[in-house]
């Protein structure tokens, strides 16, 4: 993740200083996507391997689980952000 955002950082010089709020709502968006895709991997290879039932995988199945809320909990702030009308 950390090459996505060095990429995502060196593009943003060549940024209207006026789209860096919206420039970088988009790049938390990406990063709450991918975050949600890996905790839901980790949630998904625990439970097929069989080993979530075991306590220390329980608590990484535990907090796998939290990321993935917290990321997805940020998705209807992005969604509601960009489909409003803008007001001039």
């Amino acid at each position: 993740m950390s090459l996505i955002i060095s990429a995502k950082l060196l593009t943003i010089n060549n940024l209207n200083p006026a789209d860096y709020i919206g420039e970088l709502d988009l790049f938390l968006f990406d990063i709450s996507v991918l975050g949600t895709i890996a905790a839901l991997w980790v949630m998904f290879v625990l439970s097929m391997t069989k080993k979530a039932a075991m306590f220390p995988h329980q608590m990484t199945f535990l907090l796998a689980c939290c990321q993935a809320t917290a990321c997805i909990g940020t998705w209807p702030f992005f969604l509601c952000a960009y489909s409003l009308p803008k007001l001039s």
